[in-house]
């Protein structure tokens, strides 16, 4: 959604360099953040762990993985 609303302002504001460069700059940022996030690129909630000591983003809840967190429902209730 954030990409094509970027592509959209793209066209509108073709004839101002300034505007379009920003833009262009926005949309390379976003490739770059969707290159980088890997196996996480469909998974909507996440957590961390360690490999071979370095921090690294898992999708929630791996196969295999204990339920010891919050139930992701949760971040969608609606109720008090």
């Amino acid at each position: 959604m954030l990409h094509d609303g970027l592509v959209r302002q793209l066209r509108r504001y073709r004839g101002d360099p300034e505007v379009r460069l920003t833009l262009a700059r926005a949309l390379g940022t976003l490739r770059e953040a969707r290159r980088r996030v890997g196996a996480l690129r469909s998974s909507e909630f996440w957590t961390w762990g360690v490999e071979r000591g370095a921090v690294v983003a898992l999708p929630y809840q791996q196969a295999g993985q204990t339920n010891n967190e919050a139930n992701p429902l949760q971040a969608w209730s609606n109720t008090r």
